[in-house]
């Protein structure tokens, strides 16, 4: 016997509700190629505030200019070239530092990483995406160094003002993985 519309209505509306709340709780540490679309830049202004020479203003993001756990295939796609792990283990974990600054940027800023005494050197590729993964600027370490800096221009049109973006790197010599990690920026407009 079927059942009547009323319960076939509140079980429809339940099996809604679960699937909407099971989604919701996706965050980016579980997260695969299929739920993420987008980037989550996480809680609050989702960056880490930083003066242009480096140091810390305001409010900041703790998972931003860290050793990042497992990425998603997405994240992953953009370093596929280098033929790494990306999710394999790290050499030196916790010797390897990153910073993006300034933070809000105006027209440029610069990702710069230093390996702690007795790191090796290592190379560095860097690849800055928009909201949906899609890649903006890509620059890869001329060569092998503990410390590295790069600036890059964000003045032109593929960066909106009051928009975030997010840095992916990825340190390596050879096969072997480093550090790996992501920081996010924000692009201001001139004062």
């Amino acid at each position: 016997m079927p059942l009547p519309l009323r319960l076939r209505s509140f079980g429809l509306v339940l099996l809604v509700l679960g699937a909407s709340l099971s989604l919701s709780s996706c965050s980016k540490s579980d997260s695969d190629a299929s739920s993420s679309l987008f980037i989550n830049f996480g809680p609050g202004a989702g960056y880490d505030m930083r003066t242009g020479n480096n140091l810390p203003m305001g409010q900041g993001d703790e998972t931003d200019w860290k050793l990042d756990g497992k990425w998603n295939t997405t994240e992953q796609k953009l370093f596929q070239s280098l033929g790494l792990d990306l999710n394999g283990p790290v050499q030196n974990p916790g010797k390897i530092y990153t910073a993006g600054y300034p933070n809000p940027a105006v027209g440029a800023f610069r990702f710069s990483y230093s390996s702690a005494q007795n790191a090796p050197a290592v190379r560095c590729k860097v690849v800055v995406v928009n909201q949906v993964y899609q890649s903006l600027i890509e620059a890869t370490s001329p060569g092998l160094s503990p410390n590295q800096d790069f600036q890059f221009d964000i003045s032109g049109s593929s960066f909106k003002r009051g928009q975030l973006y997010r840095v992916y790197y990825v340190m390596y010599s050879g096969t072997t993985l480093y550090h790996k990690g992501h920081g996010d920026i924000k692009v201001e407009d001139p004062h």
